[in-house]
């Protein structure tokens, strides 16, 4: 029920602090860079932040038809984020739970479900709906509230997700499952043949790259992608990054492949 929902967000929120910041280690460089699988998903959550800061900045200058827009950007690359976490709507008919819900309650003792991950889904799904409404309006008013209220349970959640789930990918690891082999096929493979896919490559690095944080996510994040991809995959997917991201970030992340070619 709803009630025992928000006790559990309240309870699980109560706990999360400083360690956040911990859980980001797929953000911090290395000596020699390791392929960080599921910095796809955790530093989307960072292309979330920084998109939420970027609305949130046009909204408060008051520019209306540019917040439209950037939310419309914004929703329809969280709509792809969310299929890579909770999986698609062919999985429901079959009967299961696709994405990396799915992978850390079957890998990790249910983690997802018993801290009502699904149902908090279901919830920002809702309060995003009534927010697009209102952007239909053009009611900056109304607008301001219904965002930040929104911004606000979407930090909550992602905090909650990088403190309490993210860590299941260590020991997924640790127990010798093969993490590029799930995140291509349990994760990516909902939107990686999609159209939108260019969409959704590019509006990350761009975003990552803006809010970079002092830290090199656009390479992080990259070099997960080309981890995953075959090669005819990552000759396109190489192309869609080196037209969006500056020219000093494009050869940082070409250090680390031709690192891991050996060339």
């Amino acid at each position: 029920c709803k009630s025992s929902t928000l006790q559990q967000v309240q309870q699980d929120s109560g706990r999360i602090s400083k360690n956040v910041e911990e859980s980001a280690r797929s953000e911090i460089p290395l000596d020699k860079p390791k392929p960080l699988i599921f910095s796809i998903i955790r530093n989307g959550h960072e292309v979330l932040r920084g998109s939420l800061r970027d609305v949130a900045s046009l909204l408060e200058r008051g520019e209306l038809e540019l917040s439209m827009e950037e939310w419309r950007n914004l929703r329809k690359w969280w709509h792809m984020h969310r299929i890579l976490e909770v999986g698609t709507t062919a999985d429901a008919d079959k009967g299961r739970r696709g994405g990396f819900l799915r992978l850390v309650d079957k890998h990790c003792q249910q983690t997802a479900s018993s801290h009502s991950f699904y149902q908090e889904y279901d919830a920002l799904s809702e309060q995003e709906e009534e927010l697009n409404a209102a952007f239909e309006t053009e009611d900056m008013y109304q607008i301001k509230a219904l965002f930040f209220d929104f911004q606000d349970a979407m930090q909550t959640f992602l905090a909650r997700e990088d403190e309490l789930l993210m860590p299941c990918v260590d020991d997924m690891e640790e127990g010798g499952m093969n993490l590029k082999r799930l995140m291509k096929n349990d994760v990516l493979s909902g939107i990686s043949k999609s159209f939108g896919f260019e969409f959704f490559i590019r509006y990350a690095v761009e975003k990552l790259e803006r809010h970079h944080g002092g830290m090199p996510r656009v390479r992080v994040y990259a070099f997960a992608l080309y981890t995953v991809a075959t090669r005819k995959e990552w000759d396109q997917w190489k192309i869609w990054i080196q037209a969006t991201v500056s020219p000093s970030t494009y050869e940082e992340l070409l250090e680390v492949i031709h690192q891991e070619e050996g060339q």
